[in-house]
Formats: structure tokens, sequence, C-alpha cells
């Protein structure tokens, strides 16, 4: 297996730690040519959730995480997948809507945020002036994960 191959599936990866184990399991015992396809397509722009073996372990080990969540910050993750991939949300605004949705304080709102900072779902981003936080949500296998999730 040569150097850019690999680069290039760590980069369809998005960097995702969970994706490269995924993806490094399903190819442990394929053929070069199978990485050299996999990288080839993937340096193309396809996401790694189109193949179906690594698709479905993905998806299990986020079933695992999902189903570990607390029923409060599960529904916290749920309400994120309402804003599209990539976007900077403000952290004021998303404990606003979950404080008067749900009647709760403000300060579980926050740790409902950090939580979802803890298990890697989001990212906190604070401007440069540390004036306001901001959720950031780019991992590429959430979204879809979401997705399944509403329709199951």
């Amino acid at each position: 297996m040569n150097t850019p191959n690999k680069l290039q599936i760590a980069k369809g990866c998005s960097g995702s730690p969970l994706a490269l184990i995924v993806t490094g399991t399903a190819l442990s015992h394929e053929a070069p040519v199978v990485w050299h396809n996999r990288a080839k397509t993937l340096s193309k722009g396809h996401s790694i959730l189109a193949y179906s073996s690594s698709n479905d372990a993905l998806f299990t080990c986020l079933q695992k995480c999902f189903d570990d969540l607390n029923a409060k910050v599960a529904e916290s993750f749920m309400d994120l997948s309402l804003f599209p991939e990539a976007q900077k949300i403000p952290a004021a605004a998303l404990v606003d809507i979950w404080a008067e949705q749900r009647n709760e304080d403000d300060g579980i709102a926050m740790e409902n945020i950090y939580e979802l900072v803890k298990r890697n779902v989001a990212d906190i981003v604070v401007t440069r002036y540390g004036e306001l936080l901001f959720l950031n949500i780019e991992h590429p296998c959430i979204k879809p994960f979401q997705v399944r999730l509403f329709k199951d």
C-alpha cells in the first residue's frame, strides 16, 4: 500500500477518528487494488459513507455512542440536525431555544452543549474577541447518522 493511497483515504474520512478506524478495519484484509480504488473514489470527493461495510460499521459505532447519551443530551443532539452541516450556530441561540422548548435552566442547556462537544459531535468556536461561542458541526458522519435516526 503506497502512502498517497493512505493519505487520500485519510482525507476522505475527513480526519474523523471513528471513520478512520472503521475504514481501516474494513480495508485491512483487502487487496491493494481495493485500497487504490477506494482512494481514487474518495479523492474525487465521494463520501466514505458510500461504502456498505464501512457505512454499516460506522453507523453501528455511532448508534452505540448515541445510545449512551442521556435523554436530554440525545434530544439536543437531534436538534442539531435541523441546522446545515458546517454552519456556526450561536450557542446563546441554542441555549435560548432549549430553555424555552424544554423549560430548562440556561446552565443545563450549556451543560448539554459541553457534553456534545466532549462527545466530539460538535466543536466550540470562540470569536477572536472571545465574546461569542458558536457550535460548529463539521463531522461528515454526523448528519447522515442524524437523518437515519429520524427515519427509524
